[in-house]
């Protein structure tokens, strides 16, 4: 891999000269933004884990006591707290995609980016 990358670097500074340096400080700046994103994602896994236990908790709750819920009249109050819960979760995951798509979209256009 270092035998690989110096010999590229040789052969691009033969062919633009100085030019080849902002394409590397654009590409290592544009794998470091990559690198926190993806450190971000493992964070709101953790957090998404946490809130789909939540909800789980409430669901099995809610299963092993039906009959109360439905002889004391809280299945509404009940039913909010769930859907409550499952927007959390819902949020998390989107939040999630978009970050592993935007990831995604910056190493897809990193060449053009650094061609130009």
């Amino acid at each position: 891999f270092p035998i690989q990358i110096t010999s590229t670097m040789i052969v691009l500074f033969k062919q633009v000269r100085w030019a080849v340096f902002p394409g590397l400080v654009t590409i290592i700046l544009a794998k470091l933004i990559g690198g926190v994103a993806l450190f971000q994602d493992g964070l709101m896994r953790h957090s998404l884990l946490t809130a789909k236990d939540k909800r789980l908790d409430l669901c099995n709750e809610g299963f092993n006591g039906i009959r109360v819920l439905q002889m004391l009249a809280w299945v509404p109050p009940f039913q909010s707290r769930l859907l409550q819960a499952r927007q959390e979760e819902l949020r998390i995951q989107c939040c999630r995609l978009w970050l592993t798509k935007m990831v995604a979209a910056l190493d897809n256009t990193l060449g053009p980016i650094v061609t130009l």
